[in-house]
């Protein structure tokens, strides 16, 4: 025990997070890219966790310093997005809400955006006046568009259908932005529009970049609740997601076609 430093305790606990985070979503049927670290990183987890006679010190000692380094970039780069999300705080004005689309389950949307949903909803049963536009296309195991989906599912969750009007060609976060001001001129609004980005919280960031690059002026954000388990996931294919961006602002990357 009186070896047990805070460092050491810190990186024992974040590798049986790692290693738990691993079990779950292997075996609860949740996998996206930023999956792959998790798993990778599992490795060094164990390698920590387990006695120095079936590892070697030296071994161990190097998975302790990935771990922790993993650890403090993850801490770094959550604490930036969650700042960058709090900054855009909603003025009261917003009578546009964005809700960003992701996977379907059975043409229906998953655990992760229901829970865009659930505070797509939330924002906006507070003032009747308030509009949403679920935004997202249809996947390639889908029948419905995730735009439709999530309209469905806020309708039944009590938001007037006339409320809401779906975008259904958007294949990314990119096309998400452009598509809904198409949307938003063809219903009469102009990009000086103040709009709310509603998504996870980590996904504001990148969100309100596409924005800014669609045309939007006025952009809050009303953040949705994450599970536990994907967070780590979805925090590394953010950061994946993030270098698309850079390459898109670059021109390096060109964008992906738009559906008719």
């Amino acid at each position: 025990m009186h070896n047990l430093s805070a460092k050491k305790i810190i990186t024992c606990a974040f590798a049986a997070f790692l290693i738990t985070n691993t079990l779950v979503n292997l075996f609860g049927g949740y996998f996206n890219p930023g999956d792959f670290v998790v798993y990778f990183m599992s490795i060094p987890s164990v390698l920590v966790l387990v006695p120095n006679r079936f590892t070697g010190r030296k071994i161990k000692r190097i998975c302790e310093i990935l771990l922790m380094g993993l650890f403090i970039l993850t801490v770094m780069y959550t604490v930036f997005l969650y700042g960058a999300c709090l900054a855009l705080r909603l003025s009261g004005d917003e009578k546009v809400g964005l809700v960003l689309g992701a996977s379907l389950v059975d043409d229906v949307p998953g655990p992760e955006l229901s829970l865009r949903c659930d505070a797509g909803y939330l924002w906006a049963k507070e003032d009747p006046e308030r509009i949403l536009i679920p935004t997202g296309g249809t996947g390639e195991k889908d029948h419905v568009s995730q735009g439709e989906a999530m309209g469905d599912y806020m309708a039944q969750r009590g938001i007037a259908p006339e409320r809401i009007y779906p975008e259904s060609r958007s294949v990314n976060t990119e096309q998400n932005m452009k598509l809904s001001l198409e949307l938003m001129r063809e219903l009469g609004y102009t990009e000086e529009e103040p709009i709310v980005i509603i998504s996870c919280g980590y996904h504001i960031f990148r969100s309100w970049c596409y924005a800014r690059w669609a045309g939007f002026e006025n952009i809050s954000a009303y953040p949705s609740r994450v599970r536990v388990f994907a967070l780590l996931p979805d925090m590394y294919r953010e950061a994946m997601a993030t270098v698309k961006l850079l390459l898109r602002l670059t021109g390096i990357m060109k964008p992906a076609p738009v559906a008719p």
